[in-house]
């Protein structure tokens, strides 16, 4: 479900969409490049189930792709752009 408004009921209900989407873009990033960079410094060991390491990527992993950082990277793009606020969307 998308409740979408126009105008000025956009810049009151979410002033700090376009901030929030950047945001969580760039954790979304920073969090599979650093679970990745750990699995490659650990090693062969980081896929034994008795230290769970390979949870962490899993995690981080499963974040991104509840919320693909391209649709959030698109919707930082238009609001710069075109002064679209991103939408607000309820989690399903």
């Amino acid at each position: 479900m998308t409740g979408r408004g126009t105008g000025a009921q956009d810049e009151e209900r979410n002033p700090g969409s376009a901030p929030r989407a950047r945001a969580e873009a760039a954790a979304s990033r920073a969090a599979q490049e650093s679970t990745s960079r750990a699995l490659d410094v650990i090693g062969v060991r980081s896929v034994s189930a008795r230290l769970g390491f390979d949870r962490f990527w899993r995690n981080a992993r499963a974040h991104t792709l509840y919320e693909p950082v391209s649709h959030r990277l698109r919707d930082v793009g238009d609001y710069f752009l075109n002064g679209a606020y991103p939408p607000f969307v309820l989690p399903a």
